[in-house]
């Protein structure tokens, strides 16, 4: 999965539960991982299957931004 595509992806789970500040924060964040992987010379579908999939991902962030 692309950079692009994975955080599309992340982006549309989370419309429906967070905050755009909220999601633009977690956005940012999950940029950071992936230009931090090119760095390394790793492909966008490297970091994509390392940091997991999107729905699981988001799934995690509105469970823990739900309970604050």
């Amino acid at each position: 999965m692309t950079k692009e595509s994975y955080l599309q992806a992340l982006e549309s789970l989370l419309k429906k539960h967070m905050s755009k500040s909220e999601i633009d924060d977690i956005l940012r964040d999950y940029e950071e991982y992936f230009n931090d992987g090119r760095r390394q010379n790793k492909t966008d579908t490297e970091i994509s299957a390392k940091l997991g999939d999107p729905e699981i991902i988001a799934q995690q962030f509105i469970e823990e931004y739900g309970s604050n």
